[in-house]
């Protein structure tokens, strides 16, 4: 083993990763010394650099031990609500023992010995059926896609309450959204929700601005046109960001604020430099439209430290406070929206998602320096679903910056996804385990593996579930580490089950061999719907984009016709193949012994485009397609019917 090879696998970046075949791939010394140079250390250094140690982790109200106290030394510990505690630690086998213990949260260690931060949570995350739920069903949605029969440029809250009502009513437990993150209100082209800018705060353009006059008392604004069936983002999010001005305008001279003021007092200075992050980059998109990142604003705008940053905010407080105003009402919709659910019956209710990565250009990068590692994203290595691998043009977070702070900005993204939620999906979460990162300029081919540390991270997601009272979803398709889904579900974790997927070798697996601690769907976003994998439609796609030549086209169309007939048997072995394909699905699905279940918007209304096409950007309308007709349309109709029926007689309630 080289020096070079030594100093990267001390700082956790592995040398040789084998893929989802078992091939081995060593990794290139030019990747290595750039994922070293984004750690911040020198390649050339002959040893490793002594990195602060990730928070320690204790359960509530147990004793700790750590090395860092000396028996009979003193120490604080200052909680995060802020109060300290001071005492004398005890002796132990070795080091010394917190004399009393600490309640659940994330709190700092003070002593002789240093300072640790220290992660106090139970060790699991809760169980379905703590939550009172021993097998159900939901449904799943792109809340840009919903309508309903009151017109909206763009699915909203005002749509997603008319939804989760239907769905309540049909025996679903809980209504699944992909990530609502907040994206870049002055360019709303940037559509994806797996980009985000920032992922504890919301996209203001699936407000509900009709419902937010109302509920303030002041005048509605002309109701909206109905949205295109092809969402164009830049032309809606001009009118619907007029309507929320005029909105603003109408609050500021009402004078009743006192609870936006609260909002914006607890939000603290993470929302607060988020809102000066839209009113910044609306700023610097003005003044030159190719400073789309903020590296390329004027100087001094890229630190949100910096005085320049908070002159500008002083001079332009109300364009601040009007995406504070933005975000107090996306909270109090998405509650609205989460007590709707439990009003009718959903005993989980929304079921939010957790992006793998931020936008490196996005408010969070921006907001804590020296998180996000220049140079370098995020991605997958070659597997089925991208056979090149993937580049997703995410920002990686160093671990030694976020051991730094705690693990702070991890946590506050996971509060605020599970804050109105009865469960959250964390998006590959193998990435609480390994990223894959990928420099700049190589293909995803030449990228390696970093280590984090799972155990934190999961507990993390621990102390989230027990507080908001929240499953916790860990999305593990993909290149699984061995031994990976046992620590998964060793942390109360579910794990993801796609039906797509679902075999072994040309066989699909019956129902009964689903694990019992999973949410199991038929497809998902990123991969085709019912009707469009039968019709071949995701195939069809890759050859009119160029990713498939004639003979490949062939042979992909020919391991679908072998795929159809696989499940043609899965289905009559479990004495399902009676019914509509759809049906069929959804009811083997159904039957499975997975505590969770889900059947897409897109399954149920028929639809033969997937919402995304991954590897593709503009290629594919990813992210823009509206369901065909109104929620209260595809809920009454027969195929609707026929499949939530279905679910229900496998899971009632």
């Amino acid at each position: 083993m080289t020096s070079l090879h030594a100093l990267a696998e001390a700082h956790g970046v592995a040398t040789v990763w084998h893929d989802i075949a078992g091939a081995r791939h060593d990794v290139p010394d030019t990747t290595l010394e750039a994922v070293l140079h984004g750690l911040g250390v020198d390649p050339s250094a002959s040893r490793p650099v002594t990195a602060v140690p990730p928070p320690a982790l204790g359960e509530p109200w147990r004793p700790l031990a750590l090395a860092e106290l000396t028996p009979g030394g003193r120490y604080t510990v200052e909680l995060e609500n802020g109060a300290v505690i001071a005492g004398t630690a005890q002796p132990a086998a070795s080091g010394g023992v917190l004399a009393g213990g600490l309640p659940m949260g994330l709190h700092r260690l003070r002593s002789d010995g240093g300072e640790r931060h220290l992660l106090i949570a139970p060790p699991r995350c809760l169980s379905p059926q703590e939550l009172g739920v021993e097998r159900s069903f939901g449904v799943s949605a792109q809340l840009y896609s919903l309508k309903s029969r009151r017109p909206s440029v763009i699915g909203d809250f005002g749509d997603l309450e008319v939804a989760v009502e239907l769905a309540a009513h049909e025996g679903a437990d809980l209504f699944g959204l992909s990530p609502l993150h907040a994206l870049f209100m002055a360019d709303p082209a940037a559509r994806s929700p797996y980009s985000p800018s920032h992922r504890a705060f919301v996209n203001p353009l699936y407000l509900d601005v009709e419902a937010a006059a109302r509920k303030l008392g002041l005048p509605a604004p002309a109701p909206a046109r109905d949205g295109e069936t092809l969402l164009d983002y830049p032309e809606l999010a001009r009118d619907k960001r007029a309507a929320l001005e005029a909105l603003f305008r109408d609050f500021r001279a009402d004078g009743d604020d006192f609870d936006f003021r609260r909002f914006r007092a607890e939000g603290g200075l993470s929302l607060e430099r988020h809102c000066r992050f839209e009113a910044l980059h609306e700023a610097a998109l003005d003044r030159d439209p190719e400073a789309w990142p903020f590296w390329l604003w004027p100087r001094g705008w890229e630190d949100a430290d910096s005085v320049e940053v908070a002159a500008f905010a002083e001079r332009h407080g109300e364009r601040v406070a009007f995406f504070a105003f933005l975000q107090w009402l996306c909270d109090r919709q998405l509650a609205d929206a989460q007590a709707t659910a439990g009003h009718h019956g959903m005993r989980l209710g929304l079921y939010r998602d957790l992006a793998v990565g931020v936008n490196p250009a996005g408010s969070m990068a921006w907001s804590f320096k020296r998180l996000a590692v220049p140079g370098l994203a995020i991605g997958a290595p070659p597997d089925p679903l991208g056979p090149e691998g993937q580049n997703w043009g995410l920002a990686p977070f160093a671990p030694t910056r976020l051991a730094e702070l705690g693990y702070r900005p991890l946590l506050d993204d996971l509060e605020a996804n599970a804050r109105h939620a009865g469960a959250l999906r964390i998006d590959h979460v193998l990435g609480f385990a390994r990223q894959f990162w990928i420099p700049e300029n190589a293909p995803a081919s030449e990228g390696t593996y970093v280590r984090f540390p799972f155990d934190v991270m999961a507990r993390l997601c621990a102390l989230v579930s027990h507080r908001h009272r929240c499953v916790v979803i860990g999305e593990d398709l993909g290149t699984v580490p061995d031994g990976f889904r046992e620590r998964l579900h060793e942390a109360g974790m579910l794990s993801c089950r796609v039906l797509w997927f679902e075999r072994q070798d040309e066989r699909f697996r019956q129902p009964e061999e689903y694990p019992y601690a999973a949410l199991a769907s038929v497809s998902t976003h990123d991969l085709p719907t019912v009707k469009g994998f039968m019709a071949g439609k995701d195939v069809e796609w890759r050859a009119d984009i160029g990713d498939h030549d004639a003979a490949s086209r062939a042979e992909a169309q020919e391991a679908r016709g072998r795929d159809m007939r696989a499940l043609d048997e899965a289905l009559a072995e479990a004495g399902m193949g009676e019914e509509p394909v759809a049906v069929a699905l959804h009811r083997f699905l159904a039957a499975s012994t997975a505590a969770l279940a889900l059947v897409q918007m897109e399954d149920l209304a028929g639809a033969l485009e997937q919402p995304n096409l991954p590897g593709t950007v503009d290629e594919h309308p990813n992210w823009r397609r509206r369901l065909p007709a109104p929620v209260e349309d595809v809920f009454a109709s027969p195929l609707a019917r026929d499949i939530l029926a279905a679910m229900r007689e496998q899971r009632p309630r």
